[in-house]
């Protein structure tokens, strides 16, 4: 396996919690030869953890699905993809237990045995077993991509990602890429898809589910200056949008500076609060400093994307951000990243 070594970034922002972090365990799984990548992971009932990610190497990469027990053991790993590139971004468990999994394919042949013209979205259900209950491929003859998925109560699926499709599974582009949710039955079934974006470049990184309220929060990015982007500090900002349950958008909100900045990830705290993480190399705006280069950006805001509070976290070389949590009985927001700074301690060599 290939290994690019970085530092992991654990960050708690409170005003009381004075605790250091430390590794409860660690451990490592992979294919000798073979590039592999985790890009989710999820707790189980049981202890357990179900992760999603991708493997392979050069042009020919899989879903990789891992699931293991509460000892931190291999219950079961599975490859699903074709004969060209695959990977998996986001992992969900279904309400009857078993898994959703996105994020986009360029085959047309294997586990996929579709493909629309270029990058299709690719969503797989699999059982409690790991066994593929159905797939769905979507897209059209561009570039589209899921970076996010949610299970519902109701037993249907949250997409979201971007497209820049007008064609196949496509009625409108908007412009260079849309911001794109779908919702799925149980089975599988296109309940209902939409488009939301202006002429620039827009797209979906996360969406959480508001159960109280019944609306959903997505987090992404955006340069556009018009359709439903109502404003745009420079260049390309973080945007916070809220959904109704049949997609009708409440507001929308951006964030950010005259240069690059960008959402990652939200998570929802009490009385409709939600935190954010992205990255940023802007130093005006809605940012008070950047240390050079991408920076790690959290930001606070109200049940009405007001900005509560911002703080940036750097080192003179890159800094992205990768998760965000907040904790419903603390208020505490942590956060997690990843930094190629060598003069970091411990050192990233």
């Amino acid at each position: 396996m290939n290994r690019l070594f970085i530092v992991i970034c654990l960050l708690v922002f409170s005003a009381s919690s004075r605790a250091q972090p430390y590794i409860d365990w660690q451990t490592v799984f992979g294919e000798t030869a073979l590039d592999e990548q985790a890009e989710a992971i999820a707790q189980l009932p049981d202890g357990g953890y179900i992760a999603a990610g991708y493997s392979g190497s050069l042009f020919d990469y899989d879903y990789m699905i891992l699931r293991l027990n509460a000892d931190h053991e291999v219950v079961w790993e599975k490859l699903l993809g074709g004969s060209s590139v695959d990977e998996a971004f986001d992992i969900a468990i279904a309400p009857d237990g078993g898994f959703i999994v996105t994020g986009y394919s360029q085959s047309l042949d294997g586990d996929v045995g579709q493909n629309n013209g270029g990058i299709d979205t690719w969503v797989v259900k699999l059982n409690d077993g790991g066994d593929m209950e159905w797939s769905r491929v979507l897209g059209g003859s561009g570039e589209d991509f899921f970076r996010s998925v949610i299970a519902l109560p109701d037993g249907s699926f949250m997409v979201a990602g971007y497209s820049d499709s007008a064609n196949g599974d496509f009625t409108e582009n908007l412009g260079y890429k849309d911001l794109w949710l779908v919702k799925l039955s149980s089975a599988g079934e296109v309940l209902w898809k939409r488009s939301y974006g202006g002429t620039g470049n827009d797209n979906a990184s996360d969406i959480v589910f508001d159960t109280e309220k019944q609306q959903f929060v997505v987090i992404g990015s955006t340069s556009s200056t018009d359709g439903d982007i109502s404003f745009n500090h420079g260049g390309k900002d973080m945007c916070l949008l809220k959904f109704d349950s049949d997609g009708n958008l409440i507001w929308e909100k951006t964030y950010g500076g005259t240069f690059g900045d960008s959402g990652k990830s939200v998570s929802l705290g009490a009385n409709g609060e939600a935190a954010l993480i992205g990255d940023s190399i802007s130093e005006d705006g809605d940012v008070t400093e950047n240390f050079g280069q991408d920076d790690i950006w959290i930001v606070r805001v109200d049940s009405t994307g007001a900005l509560l509070w911002q703080r940036t976290i750097g080192a003179p070389a890159s800094d992205n951000s990768r998760d965000v949590l907040i904790d419903p009985a603390t208020g505490h927001v942590y956060a997690v990243g990843i930094t190629y700074d060598y003069t970091v301690s411990p050192p990233n060599f």
